[in-house]
């Protein structure tokens, strides 16, 4: 969190330059505004790539990784919604155990969604 708020940012420009954080920027940016946000976390809860910068860099702490990778395999975990008064949108984040090719756990997945375009989205269908 200091580093969000400090001048000089090393970890957080690494982060957000590294090959994997510039394809979740390009997955969210496909979204059309339904991501919010996507990051990857390492085995330990620490991000290793996001689509934009997180309030924290290690989730190590939280249910989005501690009902995901510490529980199993095929974990998903679906937080509560909330409301983000700075953008005015509800939102709601879903994580998952990932996996390398050969089905062993290396970390998880966040993606936060945007309720309030998804119901757009599903109004403007019907």
């Amino acid at each position: 969190r200091a580093e969000r708020e400090a001048a000089d940012k090393p970890l957080i420009a690494a982060t957000l330059s590294n090959p994997l954080s510039v394809y979740l920027a390009r997955i969210q940016g496909k979204s059309l505004g339904l991501y919010a946000e996507i990051f990857v976390m390492d085995q330990n809860g620490l991000n290793v790539g996001q689509s934009s910068i997180t309030s924290d860099f290690w989730q190590g702490d939280e249910d989005k990784f501690q009902k995901t990778y510490d529980v199993s395999d095929d974990a998903m975990f679906v937080d509560a919604p909330e409301w983000d008064d700075e953008a005015k949108i509800w939102r709601n984040q879903v994580s998952f155990t990932l996996l390398d090719a050969s089905k062993k756990k290396i970390g998880a997945v966040t993606v936060e969604i945007n309720l309030t375009e998804l119901e757009r989205r599903q109004l403007a269908a019907s």
